[in-house]
């Protein structure tokens, strides 16, 4: 949160207030005593508060988890996975160069918690739109750092891949989106924009927060394409195709089980996967039916000649998209919610 600040009575200009990455931080935002936690750092692998134990538990258990079933699921009672892949996609994404081996913290409760991470430090992020974290010298090739450990130890198993997956393409095609990230940008840039003459003047230094601005704008409409390709090269998948989904009216969507928080997603789904793209209809609206368009498609979007055709009048749509660009539109119908018609009617 930027604030204006003052140091007895002389102006400093723009500050950035911040949480502390601290047991306070954990405290303010899970209720945990800093007694009762485990709080480690990457940097100096060292635990500010508890112990390693755990730690060290949880990454053995991933190191078989390939091989043993029973491992992975071990492991996931050391972790929130969901936790862990948005974290892993959010560091990833943004490209951040001064991450993996540096400026990590992560904390459980000591009585059976999971450990969660910390977001913090993201500087040196939305630089590099070509950045490929997947690559084989890139950020997730680092085993020796806790994060890349365990990414590394479970990316082959098969559950973990297909959450990863289908949380990758929710983030950036839902909440890291163009035109949502864009607006963000904007959002914060008007924040500033009134009082950097003064900062300018304060500290005898050029601010171009315009220019800054667009060059991030600039990384978040290049980003989407190229980061789905590399986690596509990763995975072995298909080959990465545009979807929007979107209502006029504001609708919960999901995306193989993926909540898209925005209620609008404008990203890529791989080629020749399956999809099960759901809408929760709004309280006062009945689901009517999907109006799909597919544009520059060289084939159709069912798998093979004869394949059942999806039902566009159930709220829940099976894609499989294979060429060309694919619109959804979940359409609903104005129910009289005052006035409902009694049971017995028929």
């Amino acid at each position: 949160q930027p604030a204006v600040h003052y140091i007895n009575g002389e102006y400093f200009g723009i500050i950035n207030i911040r949480e502390r990455s601290n047991h306070h931080y954990v405290y303010s935002n899970r209720g945990y005593e800093k007694e009762n936690i485990d709080l480690i750092e990457q940097h100096d692998n060292v635990a500010f508060n508890g112990d390693m134990v755990a730690l060290n538990t949880m990454l053995a258990y991933t190191r078989n988890a390939v091989s043993s079933s029973k491992d992975y699921k071990k492991a996931l009672e050391y972790i929130d996975i969901d936790e862990y892949i948005n974290y892993v996609i959010i560091e990833t994404y943004s490209a951040n160069s001064d991450w993996m081996g540096n400026n990590v913290k992560f904390y459980r409760h000591r009585d059976n918690g999971r450990f969660r991470w910390i977001l913090f430090d993201t500087d040196y992020g939305f630089k590099d739109a070509s950045s490929n974290p997947f690559a084989l010298n890139g950020t997730m090739s680092n085993k020796s750092a806790y994060v890349g450990q365990i990414f590394n130890n479970l990316k082959e198993v098969k559950e973990f891949k297909e959450k990863f997956i289908n949380h990758a393409l929710a983030i950036t095609g839902g909440a890291m989106r163009y035109e949502r990230a864009a607006s963000i940008i904007d959002s914060i840039n008007a924040l500033i924009s009134n009082e950097i003459p003064y900062h300018r003047k304060r500290w005898s230094k050029s601010y171009d927060i315009d220019g800054h601005a667009n060059k991030f704008k600039k990384f978040a409409k290049e980003r989407q394409q190229k980061y789905i390709s590399y986690l596509g090269d990763l995975f072995k998948k298909g080959e990465p195709l545009e979807v929007s989904i979107a209502s006029k009216i504001k609708a919960p969507i999901h995306i193989n089980g993926v909540e898209i928080p925005t209620s609008k997603f404008d990203g890529y789904l791989f080629a020749r996967d399956e999809y099960k793209i759901s809408v929760t209809t709004p309280y006062g609206y009945k689901f009517k039916q999907w109006n799909v368009i597919e544009e520059d498609s060289k084939e159709t979007s069912n798998k093979k000649s004869g394949a059942r055709k999806p039902n566009v009048y159930r709220s829940s749509y099976e894609l499989t998209p294979v060429s060309g660009k694919y619109t959804l539109e979940p359409c609903f119908e104005k129910i009289d919610t005052l006035h409902p018609p009694s049971a017995l009617t028929k």
